[in-house]
C-alpha cells in the first residue's frame, strides 16, 4: 500500500518529462530529415534546421522547468543527474 502523500508539483513533474519527450523526437526528426536532405531529397534542409531549432527550444523549457521543482523530501531536483549521489528514492527503487 502506498502510504506516500502526493507529490505537491506533479503537474510541473510531468511537463518536465514532456519536454524531455519532445526534445528527443526533434533530435531524431532532425537527424532523419538530415539525412534524407542530404541523400535524397535537398529541399528537406530547411526543415532539418527547424527541427534542430525546435530542439534547443525544448531543450531549453526542460532545463527551466528541471530547475523549477525540487524533492520536498531532500530538495534535490529530481530530474537533473548531477555528480552528487542520487536521490533517494531512486536508490530504493533499484534495489527493489
Amino acid at each position: 500500500m502506498n502510504t506516500l502523500p502526493p507529490y505537491p508539483q506533479a503537474r510541473l513533474l510531468r511537463a518536465d518529462a514532456a519536454s524531455v519527450v519532445v526534445t528527443w523526437s526533434f533530435m531524431a526528426a532532425a537527424v532523419l530529415l538530415w539525412w534524407i536532405s542530404a541523400f535524397m531529397a535537398p529541399a528537406l534542409g530547411g526543415a532539418a534546421r527547424l527541427a534542430l531549432w525546435g530542439m534547443f527550444l525544448a531543450g531549453a523549457v526542460h532545463i527551466v522547468l528541471a530547475l523549477l521543482h525540487r524533492c520536498p523530501g531532500c530538495g534535490k531536483h529530481p530530474t537533473i543527474q548531477g555528480f552528487a549521489a542520487p536521490h533517494p528514492a531512486s536508490l530504493s527503487q533499484s534495489r527493489a
